[in-house]
């Protein structure tokens, strides 16, 4: 059972980190030094890692408050994740075509004639469906034996949201090497490998690390060894080598290296034997070599359906006792056709069970025994990948890579001991939910990073390419270069707006596997969107963007072309108050919105879900729909709302951890169809319970009617507050008492100067104008007067500042502090700080006004504009050269009250609460104002240093009192 918890724990600053969350009631495995096991246990995660690890009830109590999420794992088994030491990704796509083969025949007849022939898109391709069979499994991270696209690789991983250790596979000698390979000289192979560390090392959040690989050592010259051994020591990384497979590989070491013995010998002699050393396989070594192997602190990597098949019994139990290493891998599909971890523990314990037989005359049940086979796949596995600081096992401060297993659900059932049962009964099918990094990538059952559906449908259509191509005079796949193009959802939105931009940005995040592509007719805006400086200030919104721009998030002018490519469109213009013609004033300008309809239905050429991001009056999706139908030239268009319920300022945190996602759609099959499609698509961070599906018209009004209730709401409390001032009452005191009352609930209950930005008076007007069209003019005057009291809350607050210093301000100057309609923003979009400042520039105040996110050019801009102007987007804005002589705009908020008579405060940024105002006062004219629009400062303290203090709603300075009445 999963809680979400919207207002519990502070929101994350890094981003793409998951948020705070309590697992408990689980029994974990945890894999430490001690080997200790909480049969009812808990652990607390942030963002990627586990802050704490305990019983239960002790977890729930220390740190429930501070979780976003709580679930109940109900008896579940929790564990590390396990880490596959030895695969090769990018042969996925060769399952099956080298069976029963020896090995020398699989390599030089198969498997190097097929990896030479893979494009770029194939090993992309095959590493995506490996990760999935290896999600499947539990593993988390894994380590590469070498493929010749790492860049492709790293690509998936990081897409996967795997953890990776990744190598390219180096050879510059011997035999049956593909032409295209034979060419490649020993600085090649050092030069590739060096530049694919400087560009993918430490890549996706510190998942991926670049190791330096050896393909074997037959196909490798001394230079080469070395200067790899060198390399590694260089850049402290791993190698990673088969090492040892057979006697064939022995016999020619001894033959061409001269040593007595074979090649773990001779890499003692040449001092490349090392503990960063992944050695794979290792079958074939004796005594001596693993007394070699032990005391260089070499990991070995075990695989034991792989050995079995071409190999050979690999003497595990005397690497054990000699304390070497071991850990667990799969080996490729042509070796295994079984990518699951959880099949090489069975298969380990049993193999080396049976093994004693033929070392030793007799039988030892004993032999690597499930808990040891256990430490082989978790924590032996990290520290064979140089990650044991990180992972391994489930201790505070490592990362959050954990697998939760189900006990209760066939192969496992009954459980009588929970670790013997995790390595002989359990099958992929328990594995439930699988978390790298703090992430979840598999959730009960289902990955969220790669659809598997898609992936299937991939399989299947291309399976004529996968298979029965003569080469060699066998039958194996050859890879047609560009064969395999796996058609990923493709998301456009037109508008790079505050809704646009932000949103977009978090779907690429939580969305890897889909391209989203926001588009927008101002050259400005997109490149602003593509530097550093982005064209709107949203807290988290810049780590967002730089960890995904260029990888799946775009941004683009060419409106045409993603349109066109796009499977879903969001649509996210301005629909701005008509200025004039009918509705003037009230109803909502749909020009941009119609424009755009008709180029989604002029450009298209497939189908397409095209839905509504801004705010619309309800029954517009049917006029779209009549502009796509009658435009549409055979093409399917489906229509769905999708309003938006962000607040500026949190935006981000809003988008990560959303109360609610509404869609709306057409109640048909296709209707419901597209509506699944956007369900998906949220689906991949969002919990089902909160995405609400309704049909159009409810969605529509359901936006409208929210952001109605919410102003409703402030001009409610504004309205008291001028009774509060009247007879003396408090309004933050009355707010406290009335939110209390569970019915009401304390939110959107603080007083002000009054509400603004972008969508409050828009919608409410829009409102207003639907209702009277509708024959309600009850409901729509009803509406009007949230937006007048709105008007008199910010003609009220002028009021009393001007009649507080003496009924005139005329060529006093009063600073501004805060020109934002809210903090945390710098969107000026109908903020009271504008009809606040133009009533005091009507009474020939100088301003001095400080925003720290309101540039100078906007605050000029702002206040030259007409009202209307507003409802258009900015880069259509008119502008002019001139500057306004009663406005000057300040670098801090000392220089902007310096030598004035007044402080208004507009925006209740954070910093304004810790100014010294005692340096303020001091610097001054007497008598000293502050006329707080936002009750942010404390009164009496300020009172104490001097100030003639105004405060929204709360009981009136003495001198107020004797000044005339405002109303």
């Amino acid at each position: 059972m999963e809680t979400n918890r919207s207002g519990g724990g502070s929101s994350s600053g890094s981003l793409g980190s998951s948020s705070t969350m309590i697992l408990h009631n689980a029994m974990i495995v945890t894999m430490d030094k001690e080997s200790r096991v909480f049969r009812n246990g808990g652990v607390f995660v942030v963002q990627d890692r586990i802050k704490a690890i305990g019983q239960s009830a002790d977890i729930l109590q220390q740190f429930s408050q501070m979780a976003d999420q709580i679930i109940d794992l109900e008896s579940q088994i929790l564990l590390p994740g396990f880490v596959n030491t030895h695969v090769h990704t990018s042969q996925q796509l060769a399952k099956g075509i080298a069976d029963d083969v020896d090995l020398m025949t699989w390599l030089h007849d198969r498997i190097w004639p097929y990896e030479s022939n893979m494009t770029e898109e194939d090993s992309y391709i095959s590493t995506l469906l490996c990760g999935i069979e290896l999600i499947h499994s539990g593993v988390t991270c894994f380590a590469e034996a070498g493929g010749q696209h790492v860049s492709e690789m790293a690509k998936a991983v990081e897409l996967l949201g795997l953890r990776a250790c990744l190598v390219q596979s180096t050879m510059d000698c011997g035999e049956g090497l593909p032409a295209s390979w034979a060419v490649r000289t020993t600085d090649d192979c050092i030069q590739s490998q060096k530049e694919l560390y400087a560009k993918h090392h430490h890549a996706a959040d510190g998942r991926i690390r670049i190791w330096f690989g050896i393909r074997q050592i037959m196909n490798a010259t001394d230079r080469l060894l070395l200067e790899t051994r060198d390399m590694a020591r260089e850049f402290k990384t791993g190698i990673h080598m088969h090492v040892a497979e057979i006697p064939y590989e022995n016999q020619v070491v001894m033959d061409t290296r001269k040593v007595d013995h074979g090649t773990v010998t001779f890499l003692d002699k040449i001092e490349f034997l090392q503990n960063n050393l992944l050695s794979a396989h290792t079958v074939w070594v004796n005594h001596t070599e693993i007394g070699l192997l032990s005391r260089a602190g070499v990991k070995v990597s075990h695989c034991p359906a792989s050995a079995m098949r071409m190999l050979g019994f690999a003497p595990i139990k005397e690497m054990l006792h000699a304390d070497i290493c071991v850990s667990l891998g799969t080996d490729g599909a042509p070796s295994n056709n079984r990518m699951s971890i959880v099949d090489e523990m069975y298969l380990a314990s049993l193999i080396n069970k049976g093994r004693e037989v033929f070392a030793n005359g007799t039988t030892d049940p004993a032999a690597l025994p499930a808990e040891t086979v256990l430490r082989m796949a978790t924590i032996n596995g990290a520290k064979s990948v140089l990650w044991d600081n990180d992972i391994g096992s489930l201790e505070a401060g490592k990362k959050a890579d954990m697998v939760v297993v189900d006990p209760f659900s066939w192969p496992m059932v009954p459980v009588h001991d929970r670790i013997t049962s995790l390595v002989y009964c359990m099958r992929t099918e328990n594995v439930v939910s699988v978390m790298c990094n703090g992430q979840w990538v598999m959730k009960n059952k289902k990955i969220l990073t790669v659809d598997e559906g898609i992936m299937a449908i991939f399989l299947k259509n291309n399976n004529n390419k996968l298979t029965n191509t003569p080469l060699n005079n066998t039958m194996i796949a050859k890879l047609e270069p560009g064969s395999y193009v796996v058609k990923m959802v493709k998301i456009c939105c037109i508008g790079a707006g505050y809704v646009g931009g932000p949103t977009m940005a978090v779907i690429a995040l939580k969305c890897p596997s889909i391209e989203v592509a926001v588009v927008d007719i101002s050259v400005p805006r997109i490149n602003a969107w593509n530097s550093d400086q982005l064209p709107i200030y949203e807290p988290g919104l810049e780590e967002v963007v730089k960890q995904c721009r260029g990888k799946n998030l775009f941004f683009s002018t060419d409106v045409e072309k993603h349109v066109r490519e796009a499977n879903i469109v969001f649509v996210s213009v301005n629909t701005p108050t008509k200025t004039q013609g009918l509705g003037a004033g009230k109803a909502a300008d749909l020009t941009y919105w119609e424009s755009a309809a008709r180029m989604i239905a002029d450009v298209s050429k497939s189908d397409k879900i095209v839905v509504e991001k801004s705010t619309v009056p309800v029954k517009t999706a049917e006029a779209i729909e009549k502009i796509l139908m009658h435009n549409s030239r055979g093409i399917n268009f489906q229509i769905l709302s999708n309003p938006e319920f962000l607040a500026e300022g949190t935006a981000i945190n809003d988008l990560f951890k959303p109360d609610r996602v509404l869609i709306g759609g057409r109640e048909t099959p296709e209707g419901m169809k597209a509506i699944k499609a956007l369900k998906d698509v949220y689906a991949h961070w969002v919990p089902e319970d909160r995405i609400l599906c309704t049909n159009l018209w409810s969605a529509e009004v359901s936006k409208l009617a929210a952001n109605a209730f919410l102003a409703q709401r402030i001009s409610s409390v504004n309205a008291m507050s001028a009774l509060c001032e009247a007879t003396g009452a408090d309004v933050s005191q009355v707010s406290h008492a009335i939110g209390f009352d569970s019915r009401i609930g304390p939110k959107f209950l603080n007083a002000s100067v009054g509400f603004g930005g972008s969508c409050f008076q828009k919608d409410i007007l829009n409102l207003v104008y639907i209702c009277e069209c509708n024959g309600l003019p009850e409901v729509a005057n009803y509406w009007k007067q949230v937006i007048k009291v709105n008007d008199y809350q910010k003609t009220r607050f002028v009021n009393r500042v001007v009649s507080s210093m003496f009924n005139t301000v005329s060529g006093k100057k009063i600073a501004i502090l805060g020109f934002a309609f809210k903090k945390d923003t710098g969107d000026t979009r109908e903020t009271p700080a504008i009809d606040v400042c133009k009533g005091l520039m009507g009474d020939k105040a100088r301003l001095s006004i400080y925003d720290p996110q309101v540039p100078e050019e906007h605050i000029q801009r702002d206040l030259q504009m007409n009202k209307f102007d507003w409802d258009h987007p900015i880069h259509l804005q008119p502008t002019s050269p001139s500057t306004i002589n009663q406005v000057i705009v300040a670098s801090d908020a000392y220089e902007a009250t310096k030598d004035s008579h007044g402080v208004c405060i507009l925006t209740e940024w954070d910093e304004f609460k810790n100014l010294d105002y005692q340096k303020i006062y001091n610097n001054m004219q007497k008598p000293a104002f502050v006329f707080d629009g936002r009750n942010i400062l404390d009164v009496e303290k300020l009172r104490k240093i001097g100030f003639i203090v105004y405060s929204i709603g709360k009981p009136l300075d003495k001198w107020l009192k004797d000044m005339p009445a405002v109303a």
